[in-house]
């Protein structure tokens, strides 16, 4: 210390510490706003575009059109790449002569929309070390890089956004159950006492486990494939085979499921989504046995 003496050690760190270049110093989050308040993501990436958007419960909807409800895990993926998004080196402290990072005709545009606006991620050609993509931020000044595995995380199909659910209940969430089948209509119910009694079509009690079995096979129910185009004649959606309403939760929410089969193919659509979905045969015949198998 000036004007003292004594010479005395100290540990490393304490100069490490202070060892930063500009780099280390600036700010370099490459999305200023907090992902988790994203209401809108539009992707265009070689043809492949998409949208998803926050619905007004908050849920996450793919548009395609017409809007469809998104796989919650896969929105969850992308989210989790756009939070803390940082940049991994700068190009140039300004946007000039941006072809020469490939920004003319980009990998990927991304348009991101929250509370306070819009901005907008444009991703350019490798940098010559070829695991980092050359960037651009609608709101920031510097072309910047990104790592690869960012531009390959938006490179997604929109099928594979898709939610494969069908039914989103639990089991113990169930109250009531109402079935249209070949053989009619009929309604089930969870008394106080915690027993199914079937109250339309019938009125007699249903074991516990019957109806559990069925609850687990409608859950189970999962997209394998999107069918093509809207039409839901071809399907036989028509005129379904089955449809099963459940009723569930403290707020009474209401699903259903509308089923067909045509050939040795199987299909499904909840009755608020516009297309379907084709499940697999073995799934479909699971479910319609459950169903057999109540008293």
């Amino acid at each position: 210390m000036a004007g003292n003496p004594r010479v005395v050690t100290l540990a490393n760190y304490l100069k490490s510490n202070f060892e930063k270049s500009l780099f280390d110093l600036r700010d370099r989050r490459a999305l200023t706003f907090e992902a988790d308040q994203l209401r809108k993501i539009e992707v265009d990436s070689k043809g492949k575009k998409w949208t998803l958007q926050k619905n007004p419960e908050g849920v996450w909807d793919l548009v395609l059109p017409p809007p469809v409800r998104a796989d919650r895990f896969a929105v969850d993926g992308l989210i989790s790449q756009l939070r803390g998004l940082t940049m991994q080196s700068i190009a140039a402290e300004e946007k000039k002569d941006q072809a020469a990072y490939g920004l003319g005709a980009p990998e990927l545009r991304l348009r991101l929309t929250g509370p306070s606006g819009e901005q907008a991620i444009t991703l350019g050609k490798k940098d010559k070390e070829g695991d980092r993509h050359y960037a651009v931020n609608s709101a920031l000044l510097p072309v910047f890089t990104l790592n690869s595995t960012f531009l390959t995380e938006f490179q997604k199909d929109p099928a594979d956004l898709r939610s494969k659910d069908l039914f989103s209940y639990s089991n113990f969430e169930v109250k009531r159950v109402e079935i249209d089948s070949p053989k009619g209509h009929s309604a089930f119910e969870l008394g106080k006492d915690n027993q199914w009694k079937q109250t339309a079509g019938g009125s007699k009690t249903i074991p516990t486990a019957k109806m559990d079995t069925l609850l687990t096979r409608l859950r189970d129910l999962r997209a394998s494939t999107f069918p093509k185009g809207s039409e839901l004649a071809p399907l036989g959606l028509t005129k379904p085979t089955y449809r099963f309403k459940v009723q569930f939760g403290e707020k009474n929410q209401s699903e259903t499921l509308e089923m067909a089969k045509v050939g040795e193919h199987a299909y499904a659509r909840l009755a608020t989504d516009p297309v379907a979905s084709e499940l697999s045969k073995s799934a479909f015949d699971d479910a319609e046995k459950a169903l057999a198998d109540l008293p």
